[in-house]
């Protein structure tokens, strides 16, 4: 019993000596950090080193195209619309929504009744939800407006839906982002009758004769 004590006792030592050393590291590796970052700014450590503060080409947002109208803009695969501050376009892409952990582990089929609780889990848990475009094979990342905001809250009840979303469209790194504005069920027979409403012939005008002919 008296070596169960001693070794117990022995143990707390240790365990006490292990964190307090693990204190003492991360306050040297912060104030490290600090004094790094200090050497950085550095006018004589810039000029020896111009490369380490050159933009990175693949952090630049992808600038939108012009549409040729003078008031819309696209990015490669989005529908027209607003350019936004910071290279993004406002507009409306249809997807499904989806955890993108479950995707990327087991890929499309991962959208359906087997993997439905799981994403339901895993968004509530605080994975962010996405929207997947199979048409063009594209996962858009969901982004949040505001801080403290769950940018999830909009996508909840339409988890492995599909849905039209209206929002902001960013890409940047090769990944692809939307903060959302609304979020609606998708209509398929809504685009079919927009386009023919567009192609329609217009009514025939209707002339009223002049007096004396027949």
């Amino acid at each position: 019993m008296k070596r169960s004590i001693a070794a117990l006792a022995a143990l707390s030592i240790s365990v006490a000596a292990f964190l307090t050393l693990r204190a003492g590291d991360a306050s040297s590796q912060t104030a490290a950090g600090h004094e790094h970052h200090n050497h950085a700014a550095d006018p004589a450590v810039k000029a020896a080193n111009p490369s380490a503060n050159a933009p990175n080409p693949a952090a630049t947002a992808e600038k939108p195209a012009g549409t040729g109208d003078g008031k819309t803009a696209s990015l490669p695969g989005v529908p027209p619309g607003k350019v936004n501050v910071g290279g993004g376009v406002t507009t409306t892409i249809t997807g499904e929504v989806m955890d993108p952990a479950c995707f990327l582990e087991a890929g499309a089929k991962s959208i359906g009744t087997g993997h439905f609780q799981c994403a339901v889990d895993c968004a509530k848990s605080g994975q962010t939800l996405a929207i997947y475009d199979r048409a063009i094979d594209r996962i858009y990342f969901v982004a949040g407006e505001l801080p403290g905001r769950n940018p999830n809250d909009p996508l909840m009840k339409f988890i492995h839906q599909k849905v039209d979303v209206l929002g902001t469209v960013y890409h940047r790194s090769q990944a692809w982002g939307i903060v959302i504005i609304k979020v609606s069920p998708h209509n398929p027979n809504a685009a079919p009758a927009a386009k023919a409403a567009e192609t329609k012939p217009a009514a025939t005008p209707t002339t009223t004769p002049k007096a004396g002919t027949k």
